[in-house]
């Protein structure tokens, strides 16, 4: 099962702007005066909460994702490839009297001498 190549873009962009903040964070010097530097790093620091909120958000999603997959698969049938398939599930299930399966049948015809046409039913 995969997660949607969207939501996979969206993690490892906000992932790369976590870890870039981080390093800028790191390489900032930790003494900072008082005065318009420290409203800068008020910003700085309420940008990287939005990223840190927007990531926690892409994983809950993600998260949520996983669930529903293992919602839907549990107790579902897989899907049969052939008809003959199709007939064994309804019997193991006990509900072939309730339902008919039709094999896949391929019709032919020449059409006035136009040639042949071929009708596929599934």
């Amino acid at each position: 099962m995969n997660i949607p190549k969207e939501l996979q873009e969206l993690r490892a962009n906000t992932e790369e702007l976590v870890k870039k903040y981080k390093e800028v964070r790191a390489a900032m010097p930790s003494d900072v005066s008082p005065g318009p530097d420290n409203r800068m790093q008020d910003m700085e620091d309420m940008m990287f909460r939005m990223v840190s909120y927007i990531h926690s958000r892409i994983n809950n999603l993600e998260d949520g994702f996983y669930n529903w997959a293992s919602e839907h698969m549990t107790n579902h049938l897989p899907n049969p490839s052939t008809p003959s398939d199709m007939q064994a599930a309804l019997d193991n299930l006990g509900l072939a009297k309730d339902y008919d399966v039709k094999k896949r049948t391929i019709y032919a015809n020449i059409n006035g001498g136009k040639g042949i046409l071929l009708d596929i039913e599934q």
